[in-house]
């Protein structure tokens, strides 16, 4: 095969587990003759939404209140909600839900921060619908802004729109640079 993306190879046109992604393959001893099948597939693009730090809206402090505070947003196009980056006021577990409109916990991530900048992956795939909410199971301690210069919507055309937060307008809470993927492409198997 001849491409830069990643190849896989398969045994049979419907099978789901590659015997291989290197490009070029070289097959393991074959006695008979053997078809193999072979897919191209090219990686969707990375986009990012929301600002890009902590301090590019104004004043905020930490919110250590146990009260549930979150960002609420739409989805256009299916992508993954790759990362964001939060900002701790001190080390410790916190755990990130991403919930629908209902409060339904559709993915969730316990993950061990350092004081200051945290750089999360989350790998949440993300399908089309309106007031999704990602935030925090428990007290977050993270910096969140309490003065939105410029406002709602934080937007990647065609893909997502960070609309609101649930304690009103004025506030964006936890989570900064949510670097989203768009869907890849992949070839059929020839």
């Amino acid at each position: 095969a001849n491409s830069s993306d990643v190849v896989r190879w398969f045994t049979s046109p419907t099978s789901t587990t590659p015997v291989s992604t290197a490009n070029p393959y070289t097959t393991p001893s074959l006695s008979s003759s053997t078809t193999y099948y072979v897919e191209d597939s090219v990686p969707g693009t990375l986009v990012h939404v929301g600002p890009a730090d902590n301090t590019v809206l104004g004043a905020g402090g930490y919110f250590s209140n146990s009260t549930d505070r979150y960002d609420t947003f739409d989805v256009y196009s299916a992508c993954t909600l790759k990362s964001v980056v939060a900002y701790a006021q001190s080390a410790g577990s916190r755990t990130i839900e991403l919930r629908n409109s209902s409060g339904t916990v559709l993915n969730t991530l316990t993950t061990t921060m350092a004081a200051g900048a945290n750089t999360i992956t989350l790998n949440f795939p993300l399908t089309p619908g309106s007031q999704y909410v990602l935030g925090v199971n428990g007290t977050a301690n993270l910096y969140r802004n309490n003065a939105v210069s410029g406002g709602y919507p934080f937007t990647a055309a065609g893909l997502l729109s960070i609309t609101g937060s649930n304690a009103g307008s004025g506030y964006y809470y936890y989570f900064y640079d949510w670097q989203l993927q768009t869907a890849g492409c992949v070839s059929q198997r020839g």
